[in-house]
């Protein structure tokens, strides 16, 4: 079992909905001793507002990155486009082309699958300042969510 377990780079919302979300709460519960610790970050709705219209291309030494972004408010679903090359050490470009699919998670909803799955107590905040606790997660462009795997004495 595990002291700490980490969800990071808004990996929670790759997921395809709270059912997904619920599934991983789940398996990190039974890999956690009780008293461990789960950090999930996740990107919201004003996080996401900032990816739509996005057009950006950078060119350095080590290639040329093209992305695009895209936001719909209605679905929830944010995406982002890139492609470009890489150079490789020998000079040859390697050539890539990707979507990343994001989807909203209202934190409500998250911190109840969280709950479900055996995590107890909840902080929900910002990597500026993991001791504060968000009192109005919509104003926030990235939340944290720190849980507290509950014991086996807890209800």
């Amino acid at each position: 079992p595990f002291d700490l377990i980490l969800c990071l780079y808004d990996s929670v919302n790759h997921l395809d909905g709270i059912e997904s979300v619920a599934v991983m709460a789940r398996a990190a519960a039974e890999a956690a001793r009780p008293g461990a610790l789960l950090v999930v970050d996740l990107n919201t709705a004003l996080a996401f507002v900032g990816w739509a219209g996005t057009d950006e291309v950078i060119d350095d030494e080590f290639g040329r990155l093209a992305g695009r972004g895209s936001y719909d408010a209605e679905t929830g679903e944010a995406s982002l486009h890139l492609e470009g090359y890489l150079l490789d050490e020998t000079g040859e470009k390697r050539w890539f082309a990707e979507t990343e699919t994001e989807r909203l998670l209202d934190p409500a909803a998250l911190l109840a699958a969280l709950t479900r799955a055996g995590w107890g107590s909840h902080r929900l905040t910002t990597y500026a300042d993991l001791t504060a606790e968000v009192t109005a997660p919509d104003e926030a462009q990235r939340l944290v969510v720190v849980s507290l795997r509950a014991s086996e004495h807890d209800p």
